[in-house]
């Protein structure tokens, strides 16, 4: 299996300084990972690479205080076995 999701939010203008809010730019960012089942026996293994802010944006949510950024561009690896 596979994705490719797109997340992204508008430019944040109502916000309240009293409480620490501040103005924050739109953003769009990219994600994509990719998923394979391996079937033995009464058991599988899903194996899943991906990773998330393909391009590397710096952008922060509107629920960042400060505007600190989020994370940039990272990578995983998920392993998931049932039996």
């Amino acid at each position: 299996n596979a994705s490719l999701t797109m997340q992204g939010a508008g430019t944040q203008s109502k916000f309240n300084p009293k409480y620490g809010e501040s103005e924050t730019d739109a953003y769009t960012i990219f994600s994509a990972d990719f998923g394979k089942y391996i079937f033995f026996d009464n058991n599988n293994l899903l194996v899943k690479v991906g990773v998330e802010n393909i391009f590397d944006k710096e952008y922060s949510t509107y629920n960042d205080w400060s505007n600190i950024p989020r994370m940039g561009r990272n990578f995983y690896v998920n392993l998931t076995f049932s039996f």
